[in-house]
């Protein structure tokens, strides 16, 4: 049995996934998919429930050969399906990730309209609260209705029910008539996890100043105070302020990632691995940060509360995991157990020692 608020709810993008084999070349060359489960909703599902916690997905899915793949693979990762809906009128949506020569995946979602876009608001009851820590939500999710009033209703439900929010800042840009939600959904999170490209987005900081922070974040003692990277804590610190969560979780891809506080910033350097594809390691990421927070069954006071070494451990962790989820092609096929993690990090631990 569950123990009291130990769940995490992720809502949005679930999808049937298939990413390109072919690195480097486009849509109409590329002969070569891997299937598997995929959507952000899905893939943050299956982090958390593979490490040993509690998840459960607000979604929908189609009633046809494709909803068949995605309800038996999530009953074997152990996902609570119980809001998992079904729309006969709509297919279930299918992705094509293409990966280009840096291995940065474009996005082909098929057909349109399609269920995972038809979560509408009568779909949100308070029952999909019950026992939850956190729920977990993106920008993608806020770009097309009716699934974009459906995810904001959700939001501000789990607030009043004292659910910590999560929200992925990322956001396509095309999709500049939901630019106002997206905002909305920041007021409303606890978390924000962000990229260094979105912050650009977000906060206007200088597109080529980018290359410049990422080669600062080699440096073996990289921090804010540093006035090298003035411009990106200035960025950093405008964003906190404009949205006011309890923190910034500011990803770098293989460049680490840092937690951003009222009081501080910690910065946890990366974990090397073999990695064969990115796609998915920042839902892994959030994931991961996710279930830590609700093993130590935080609320929001404790969480503000937290000190620096305590989010280190936490973004360690994270780190780890995301790093793990890079040597499948798949956004899922390596999400690591806990015990993996830790495997990872003792390794870690005995090569910095040397």
């Amino acid at each position: 049995m569950e123990s009291a608020n130990s769940v995490v709810i992720t809502i949005g993008e679930i999808v049937v996934d298939w990413i390109s084999t072919d690195i480097g070349l486009g849509f109409k060359e590329s002969t070569e998919f891997h299937r598997a489960l995929g959507g952000n909703a899905t893939n943050v599902s299956v982090a958390v429930s593979r490490l040993g916690g509690s998840s459960r997905l607000i979604a929908k899915i189609g009633a046809d050969l494709h909803s068949d793949l995605v309800r038996t693979k999530l009953i074997e990762e152990k996902v609570d399906l119980d809001f998992l809906y079904v729309d006969s009128k709509y297919p279930t949506a299918n992705c094509y990730g293409i990966r280009d020569a840096s291995d940065e995946a474009i996005y082909y979602n098929w057909p349109k309209p399609n269920a995972a876009l038809m979560l509408c608001e009568d779909d949100i009851t308070y029952d999909a609260f019950n026992g939850a820590s956190f729920i977990h939500a993106t920008g993608i999710s806020l770009t097309i209705e009716p699934r974009k009033t459906a995810v904001l209703k959700a939001l501000e439900m789990a607030r009043s029910k004292s659910v910590l929010v999560s929200f992925d800042a990322s956001f396509p840009t095309d999709s500049l008539d939901s630019i106002d939600d997206a905002k909305e959904a920041m007021l409303l999170a606890d978390l924000i996890k962000i990229n260094l490209t979105e912050l650009l987005y977000w906060t206007g900081l200088p597109e080529n100043s980018v290359a410049k922070h990422l080669a600062d974040l080699r440096q073996a003692n990289f921090a804010l105070s540093d006035p090298n990277v003035a411009e990106l804590k200035n960025a950093i610190d405008a964003f906190m302020k404009n949205y006011t969560p309890i923190a910034v979780l500011l990803t770098f891809g293989p460049h680490g990632s840092m937690v951003v506080t009222e009081k501080f910033a910690v910065y946890s350097a990366p974990i090397a691995v073999e990695s064969i594809c990115s796609i998915g390691a920042g839902d892994a990421y959030i994931g991961a940060v996710m279930f830590c927070l609700t093993e130590r069954q935080v609320n929001k006071q404790t969480i503000l509360n937290f000190s620096e070494s305590e989010w280190q451990q936490v973004a360690t962790f994270a780190n780890a995991v995301g790093a793990l989820a890079t040597k499948h092609v798949s956004a899922v096929g390596s999400l690591p157990t806990k015990y993996e993690v830790e495997q990872l990090l003792n390794v870690d631990r005995a090569n910095a020692a040397r």
